[in-house]
């Protein structure tokens, strides 16, 4: 599997170094580098990754090692280059300037299909929308599942399995350094390739040590739902309320509120781009949470309509911005969104913004 996926990157690969060292996010300091010095900046910082989170990702996410070892030798490149890469992920999130993603999961009742559902928006640079792809795995030894994922990365940002799980995740404001530990994305695979239920997926994540903050959301066809709020050394589950499990980027258990970033924070002025300033941290997902209540309390239940609506939503004033969950911002955008049924083992995903939704369908192999 790594392979394919390491063939199909392979003639993508210069272009998306492009895309990395030209953004509006990328540091002046770094753009200096070129090309050429960004690869070798990474394949150092990846043969450190090998050797201080090895451990761990061998313990907790061995298939998702033989997977990025695939891609590596199929690529043709080092494969401390794709460890590089793939730890961008966890930079991301030590950096703090991701503001986005909403994770809706619904239990049965909720919800006008009769099973759960997580309704997904993932809000990321702008310039990685072309990026993003769906890739079907079929282990040898495992679960067959389909997942929502970027080239360079073994692990996934949302999936649905064989089994009837469901998997989507979310960034998180922690203050912890980071980690030597496993990123979430490849916990997200892992659990996607051994996990029949969310209870085993929560037994695998509270095992793990991760590399940075971040919250995954569950739901399986038995009509579990819940949301797993993580960081280096914390971990806590959270249930939904009312048959909704809402989760944006700000913890919600007291365990995990303890180490995040102040919600009064604001992006510091010399260590981001000029379009950050007076940008409070965690403004957008208290300007996504107050609109979600009033979207909410008055709906019993959700058909799939309703959760496009919902992801596709701008407001009272349709005026596209920072904190509509639909995002719009030079901060970053809505670049995927998708709707993932368990019950049924397929979502519908699309790439870009949700209020441009067109939707396609996929399965699992074998469903």
């Amino acid at each position: 599997m790594g392979g394919q996926q390491g063939e199909w990157l392979s003639p993508r690969f210069e272009k998306l170094f492009d895309s990395l060292l030209y953004s509006d996010l990328t540091p002046k300091w770094l753009k200096c580098l070129r090309v050429s010095g960004l690869k070798l900046l990474l394949t150092v910082h990846g043969v450190s990754v090998q050797e201080n989170h090895g451990r761990q990702i061998r313990a907790m996410a061995p298939r998702q090692l033989k997977r990025i070892q695939g891609m590596a030798h199929s690529a043709g490149r080092p494969l401390p280059l794709l460890f590089g890469l793939s730890s961008i992920e966890a930079r991301a999130a030590h950096f703090q300037f991701i503001l986005g993603c909403t994770s809706l999961g619904l239990s049965p009742e909720r919800a006008y299909m009769g099973q759960t559902a997580i309704a997904y928006n993932h809000d990321f640079p702008g310039f990685l929308r072309d990026y993003l792809f769906v890739r079907s795995s079929r282990p040898q030894q495992g679960i067959p599942s389909v997942q929502l994922t970027y080239p360079t990365l073994p692990g996934a940002i949302a999936g649905v399995n064989k089994a009837g799980l469901a998997v989507t995740l979310n960034h998180a404001f922690s203050t912890e350094p980071f980690n030597h530990g496993v990123p979430p994305t490849y916990l997200v695979q892992e659990a996607l390739d051994t996990c029949a239920n969310a209870d085993e997926a929560i037994d695998l994540f509270a095992q793990a040590i991760f590399s940075c903050g971040s919250m995954a959301t569950l739901a399986d066809a038995s009509g579990h739902v819940c949301a797993l709020e993580l960081s280096r050394q914390h971990f806590a589950v959270r249930y939904p309320e009312n048959g909704i499990s809402l989760t944006l980027n700000s913890y919600q258990t007291e365990t995990l509120q303890q180490i995040e970033v102040p919600q009064h924070a604001v992006f510091h002025p010399r260590k981001f781009p000029e379009f950050f300033r007076d940008i409070k941290v965690h403004g957008a997902s208290q300007t996504r949470r107050q609109r979600f209540e009033s979207l909410l309390q008055n709906k019993k239940k959700f058909s799939e309509t309703d959760l496009f609506d919902l992801l596709s939503d701008h407001g009272d004033e349709e005026t596209e911005g920072i904190g509509t969950i639909c995002r719009h911002h030079v901060t970053g955008d809505t670049i995927a969104h998708a709707v993932l049924l368990p019950e049924e083992r397929k979502f519908k995903v699309a790439r870009g913004f949700a209020c441009e939704a067109d939707y396609q369908e996929f399965t699992v192999p074998g469903c």
